[in-house]
């Protein structure tokens, strides 16, 4: 079975013969296993050019035996034209060409950058959004998302390039893209801690925060069905944690996340 037939029956009724064999943390896995997985340079993730994007996909899928593919979208096209990778010693920058401005591209890191240090790194207790105004200053309110528009532009500009190139190449896999539920991503808000404190003191405030990202899982459902996207991950990891709490009831988070269940549906009919 191909890997969009081992995915297709794990979701049917009669159920699967080969249980699909998937890594929903990808860009973790990756970045910490990048030796293991591939023998490109770990820079070939920075690279504008497509046959690097590709060439290291080809190493993981063929090492890990992976029943479905991440997409990301890269820049666009006449963005990457004026990109360029630059070696100095161990150092590795993107460079643009016209502007001549470098950026440092950073190593992947076992753990992640914060790996030798437990503190929660997101959030400062002492400095938490904790106002509308707060809110407004690091969290704006999505703009509406024209699809139609996105739909066309996404492939006259070059942003789906990549998209289209694995899509073309690794056929009989299924693409798919990930999207966080609401109150999940408030984690990147506040912190863990700072997260629960809110939860706790300002359930007005995380409710608003919520409705923002829900807005924005939203328009990424909508942009994966444009880029091609065959299923959508919705990663949640709060419901089991604060199943108790009054403040923010379950029946409200996951009210909230459902949201985003019939839109999924509606796009994968329409393809």
């Amino acid at each position: 079975m191909t890997g969009n037939e081992k995915m297709e029956a794990a979701f049917s009724a009669e159920g699967a013969r080969e249980i699909p064999a998937t890594i929903c943390y990808a860009t973790i896995y990756i970045r910490d296993h990048w030796a293991e997985l591939t023998n490109c340079p770990w820079w070939y993730r920075y690279s504008p050019k497509m046959e690097d994007q590709l060439a290291w996909r080809r190493d993981l899928l063929e090492r890990t035996g992976c029943d479905w593919i991440n997409i990301k979208p890269r820049h666009p096209r006449e963005e990457r034209k004026r990109q360029e990778i630059l070696i100095r010693g161990d150092d590795v920058f993107l460079m643009d060409q016209d502007s001549g401005e470098e950026k440092q591209l950073p190593p992947p890191v076992v753990g992640g950058p914060h790996s030798s240090s437990a503190r929660d790194r997101k959030g400062d207790l002492d400095h938490l959004p904790a106002s509308e105004a707060d809110l407004d200053a690091v969290l704006p309110e999505p703009e509406l998302l024209d699809v139609e528009a996105f739909r066309e532009d996404v492939r006259k500009s070059g942003y789906a390039d990549l998209t289209d190139a694995i899509i073309r190449e690794f056929a009989v896999l299924p693409i798919w893209l990930h999207v966080g539920s609401p109150l999940w991503c408030t984690y990147d808000l506040w912190g863990y801690e700072g997260m629960m404190v809110m939860i706790a003191t300002r359930p007005d405030l995380v409710t608003a925060a919520a409705r923002r990202f829900l807005m924005d899982a939203i328009h990424s459902v909508h942009r994966a069905a444009a880029l091609g996207a065959k299923a959508v991950w919705i990663e949640e990891g709060m419901t089991d944690q604060i199943t108790f709490s009054k403040s923010v009831p379950t029946h409200s988070r996951l009210k909230k996340a459902r949201r985003i269940f019939p839109l999924i549906s509606r796009r994968s009919r329409k393809r």
